[in-house]
């Protein structure tokens, strides 16, 4: 029953307000194969071009297009009724900027192609149907936690594998750079005389980290010797890629971890941490050292492009305050590295202020706030373990609203995909925790 701005939703309604008429209890636990393929390719897929068909198709977007297509006739035969649901609102709205950016960048008279390609990312946004399908409740959302923490184990271990062999022989960069370049997978340099290795998924590595490091610190049965190894490679794996943006983000969801701990968990908390983090400095002292003295120094390469890209894209921003500039806008600045051409750019948050303006920015920025705050309503409604599961993911989210100040992630398919589990799994504590027959829900637009 919906009033003037008010939803009622019922506990029929499913995450995205699917209404399902042939429910199986057994199929309510298992996770489908298909979520599964998708899950591990988002995670360990690197840009989504591990696997291609021609020039245009990549596994991705076939994923996104069979899920797209699964929901769809899911919709047509098998009797589901879509509803609206917390954020089913906020996506259409969001798609009505977008729609708008795209647009305004073609009337404004930019390339095509470049229109396409600064604006395509964002597309990925409607998985969120389809998984809202495929992991229908808390069940399922616990098995895609666990799965994405044990793939981003795999993404730390070929780090640190390409890491050290790297580091021994330089030589090899003959070998790694044109596999790496090929799948778009990632790269390898050499930053102030030390080896780095950022692969394109490689805050999956800082978000798992804090996932896993949640449940360790407040959960005694989760302190056995296979999570601390897990703990101790994906510590390893976010000090490889030398990215200032994963550590800061890294290090705020570590605060964070310790800052909502209960109790005696706090002091456990910061124990473990500070043993971790001595382990590492012990082994890697100088490279960790150097790394952090080279990133923050102002002669750093990436440090001069971002510092020129800032003022740049402010610039361009404040021409077109409100409405933005659309899509495919092409700015031109010159740096002490020479003339530099871009329609992508990685201080994410200003891009979007850029291509969508204060509107876009305001309406994507409504989604993590809403997430973040139904997140912590809910939070004294159910168990402890479930409000560790919605707390540790949040945090998660958090760390990668950070990546992407200096990274661009929440415009394509690696962050936004992380952002849909996170609204997914909110809506399924929603549903399966928060209704029945006797209470509902008041939800406001």
């Amino acid at each position: 029953m919906q009033t003037e701005r008010r939803l009622y939703l019922t506990k029929d309604v499913s995450d995205i307000g699917l209404i399902n008429t042939k429910k199986d209890s057994e199929n309510q636990k298992k996770l489908s194969f298909l979520a599964i393929i998708v899950v591990i390719e988002l995670v360990l897929g690197g840009s989504g071009r591990l696997i291609t068909f021609g020039s245009f198709f990549s596994i991705r977007y076939i994923l996104f297009f069979i899920t797209l297509l699964y929901f769809i006739l899911n919709c047509i035969f098998n009797n589901y009724t879509i509803k609206k649901n917390m954020f089913y609102f906020d996506i259409i709205l969001f798609f009505y900027v977008f729609a708008f950016a795209i647009a305004n960048g073609i009337v404004s008279g930019y390339e095509i192609a470049d229109v396409i390609k600064s604006s395509q990312g964002y597309l990925y946004l409607l998985i969120y149907f389809p998984i809202s399908l495929l992991i229908d409740n808390k069940q399922k959302s616990k098995q895609i936690f666990r799965l994405i923490i044990n793939c981003a184990v795999v993404l730390a271990l070929v780090s640190i594998t390409i890491f050290v062999i790297y580091y021994f022989d330089s030589t090899k960069y003959n070998v790694f750079t044109p596999i790496l370049d090929k799948l778009d997978y990632g790269y390898i340099a050499y930053r102030g005389g030390l080896p780095t290795v950022f692969l394109k998924t490689s805050p999956f590595i800082a978000i798992s980290f804090v996932l896993l490091l949640v449940h360790y610190i407040n959960l005694k049965k989760e302190r056995n010797l296979v999570n601390t190894l897990k703990l101790s490679i994906l510590l390893f794996g976010i000090i490889v890629t030398m990215s200032m943006g994963i550590w800061i983000g890294t290090s705020v969801g570590i605060l964070l971890t310790i800052m909502l701990s209960r109790g005696k968990n706090k002091i456990f908390g910061l124990t473990i941490v500070i043993l971790l983090m001595g382990f590492a400095y012990y082994l890697a002292s100088d490279y960790i050292s150097v790394s952090i003295t080279n990133r923050l120094s102002s002669n750093d390469s990436s440090f001069i492009i971002k510092f020129d890209q800032f003022f740049m894209l402010v610039k361009n921003w404040l021409n077109k305050l409100v409405l933005g500039n659309g899509f495919g806008i092409e700015i031109t600045f010159l740096t002490e590295l020479g003339k530099r051409t871009m329609i992508n750019f990685e201080l994410f948050w200003l891009q979007l202020l850029v291509n969508m303006g204060l509107i876009g920015f305001i309406i994507y920025l409504k989604i993590f706030i809403k997430s973040i705050y139904y997140s912590f309503k809910k939070n004294n409604a159910i168990n402890f373990k479930d409000s560790l599961h919605i707390k540790s993911l949040i945090i998660g989210l958090i760390v990668l609203v950070i990546i992407s100040s200096v990274n661009p992630f929440l415009n394509n398919p690696i962050g936004i995909g992380y952002l849909v589990i996170v609204m997914n799994t909110i809506s399924n504590y929603w549903k399966d925790n928060g209704l029945n027959e006797n209470k509902i829900i008041k939800e406001i637009f």
